[in-house]
């Protein structure tokens, strides 16, 4: 009598190369997500850090402001507007964006012959002329 063979299948040998797989996609997965968990905390504790820095130097980064927005350069403009989106964030946060909005209207005031520069402020969000 031959004796019975206790391997296992063709079939129960491509299942578990399946498990297996599925298991180090699923493990690569879990790793990509904390990768990018990680970039994001890490992003978010810098624009913290960014904020901070900005908030204690409100003052010349308004004449920053000021200043990229005398030039007609899309480069400066970008700059401007983003330093306006921070500044907003600030504002927001110590709940003043009374005196924020209104220094933002009275720079669209002043500019208002510069559509690019209009447009950059309108897609940031920033406050319109009444």
């Amino acid at each position: 009598m031959a004796a019975a063979s206790t391997g296992r299948t063709a079939g129960e040998l491509l299942a578990g190369a399946e498990a297996q797989r599925a298991d180090r996609e699923a493990a690569k997965a879990r790793a990509r997500e904390e990768a990018r968990a990680r970039r994001a905390a890490e992003q978010a504790a810098a624009y913290e850090r960014h904020l901070e820095q900005l908030a204690s130097r409100k003052d010349e980064t308004w004449q920053q402001v000021e200043k990229l927005t005398m030039f007609s350069k899309a480069k400066e403009y970008d700059q401007a507007t983003q330093l306006l989106k921070d500044l907003h964030e600030i504002a927001r946060r110590e709940d003043d964006t009374t005196a924020f909005t209104a220094r933002v209207r009275e720079l669209r005031t002043r500019y208002l012959k510069r559509p690019s520069l209009m447009e950059r402020f309108d897609k940031a969000g920033l406050p319109r002329l009444e």
